[in-house]
């Protein structure tokens, strides 16, 4: 495949803004893969994550009815359409559709309409009649910082996405995030970070996060902020486990990698594979953590501890036969 140099577009400011990274021509399709590191971890963490990420969907509605945000977007199969519309009503809020898209598992030649309900997937915002109707016309227009002012991200984040990503071709946002968050050299290809949990987006692949957007940098204060309130959602609606076990993965250890339009993520528990920005180059990010899982893996390489040497007077005796007067 031909490489394409750095893409540019003009940004808002007039600046043209660089890709940082030469990319391929060429896209791979959405999959994601993972593989656990053992049975033990997958048993725990496997039923955690399905949890964490159930109860992140209700969070996100329940900040809305609580008043911690305005608006709410949501993503949910078409035939659960009328529940919640009933459902909002009840908490006196409005529903509104911004697109309807065919999920990828859809059968092949069928049209849309003619599509089974579970074939479709409806986009909509939540919030206040007055206030979802303000975000639909922000949707139509294009306006992003209408649109994240009313779903209360940051206005650095905001901002961060319209200069940085939304101009950029190709461009693979959470190496952008990283690169924004790092003081290495604009050129390199590996970066270490020692980020806040709160702001740790690479768990989304699982629906495993603590924030709903793309933070500007891995401990932007607003980001920060937002995930603790609603975090404080989450522990009063029932949801209090489900914050822990969040809370402790985003501390974990992880390295992650992109080369050729699959981007790879290595944690203490399990091995992620998806689709990402097909880079003629390898890139690496070590989110270097503070937490580490108690049936995490061992191992010699970044992200696993290293297996701790045993210290028993057995132990010594042995090594003291095998290497004689070096104990």
């Amino acid at each position: 495949m031909a490489t394409t140099g750095p893409s540019s577009k003009v940004s808002p400011n007039g600046a043209a803004a660089d890709s940082g990274f030469e990319t391929m021509d060429f896209a791979l399709p959405d999959f994601l893969r993972r593989v656990w590191v053992h049975d033990a971890a997958r048993l725990n963490w496997q039923p955690r994550i399905d949890k964490i990420a159930r109860a992140w969907r209700e969070i996100e509605w329940l900040s809305v009815v609580e008043h911690v945000r305005q608006c709410v977007l949501c993503t949910i199969p078409a035939e659960r359409w009328n529940d919640l519309q009933r459902r909002s009503a009840k908490a006196s809020l409005s529903i509104e559709p911004l697109m309807v898209k065919r999920n990828a598992s859809a059968v092949p030649g069928r049209s849309a309409i003619a599509a089974e309900p579970s074939a479709l997937s409806m986009r909509a915002v939540i919030g206040a009649r007055r206030d979802a109707k303000r975000f639909a016309r922000a949707w139509s227009n294009g306006d992003i910082a209408g649109v994240g002012s009313l779903l209360g991200y940051p206005e650095c984040c905001c901002r961060f996405f319209v200069e940085t990503m939304l101009y950029r071709d190709r461009q693979e946002l959470l190496w952008a995030v990283a690169s924004h968050s790092s003081k290495a050299d604009a050129d390199s290809h590996f970066l270490e970070i020692d980020g806040q949990g709160e702001a740790n987006i690479f768990w989304r692949y699982l629906g495993v996060k603590a924030v709903p957007h793309i933070p500007c940098r891995f401990d932007c204060a607003g980001s920060l902020q937002l995930a603790r309130l609603l975090a404080d959602v989450g522990r009063r609606s029932g949801f209090a486990e489900e914050v822990e076990w969040t809370s402790q993965m985003l501390r974990w250890p992880l390295e992650w990698s992109m080369l050729h339009g699959i981007a790879e993520m290595k944690t203490p528990i399990l091995k992620v594979g998806t689709n990402a920005v097909a880079s003629s180059s390898k890139y690496t990010i070590r989110w270097r953590g503070d937490l580490y899982p108690e049936d995490g893996a061992q191992g010699v390489t970044f992200p696993f501890r290293r297996p701790a040497f045993s210290t028993s007077d057995r132990f010594v005796e042995g090594l003291n036969i095998i290497y004689p007067g070096k104990q």
